[in-house]
């Protein structure tokens, strides 16, 4: 193909490639696109996620941090503390946290448990998200056999993932 008015030309050569070169191009695109989809989950799950309202009126703000393991065995043991003070009927605010902004807060119970799971069904969410990308888009150009549909999946699409 020659554009004059762009001063380019592409020549294609047509290869002939037997239907198990195709398959296996094939298997290494969707392969390559299942662990791109992946990577891109895992991105997202541990990005800031912001405040979470504790008492459901934007009175109490606060951020957990999961950027790290030590944060989220934090957050995981904290959440266990707290449950067993729910359970215990406690409902004084007793329990310290170290927010994301540096600041400390004095946490009840029941306020400790919202803001640890609020991190955590956010990810539960981004592998929910993940599988659907998966077994819709990818799935189908895998079963019509598209390479190209499966290297024009855009994994880091916020559509995908909202």
């Amino acid at each position: 193909m020659i554009d004059l008015e762009a001063g380019t030309a592409v020549w294609y050569t047509l290869v002939d490639k037997s239907s198990g070169e195709l398959a296996a191009d094939l298997a290494v695109a969707a392969t390559a696109k299942r662990t791109a989809i992946n990577t891109e989950r895992e991105r997202r799950i541990y990005l800031p996620i912001g405040p979470v309202d504790l008492n459901g009126d934007q009175t109490l703000m606060v951020e957990p941090d999961i950027r790290n393991e030590a944060d989220r065995q934090n957050l995981i043991a904290i959440h266990t503390r707290a449950l067993s003070l729910v359970v215990a009927g406690v409902t004084a605010a007793v329990i310290k946290f170290g927010a994301a902004d540096n600041e400390e807060y004095t946490l009840t119970p029941a306020q400790a448990v919202k803001l640890c799971e609020a991190p955590f069904a956010l990810a539960s969410g981004y592998y929910v998200k993940a599988r659907e990308l998966k077994d819709g888009a990818l799935a189908a150009a895998v079963s019509n056999e598209d390479t190209d549909a499966v290297n024009a999946i855009d994994e880091i699409n916020n559509a995908h993932w909202s």
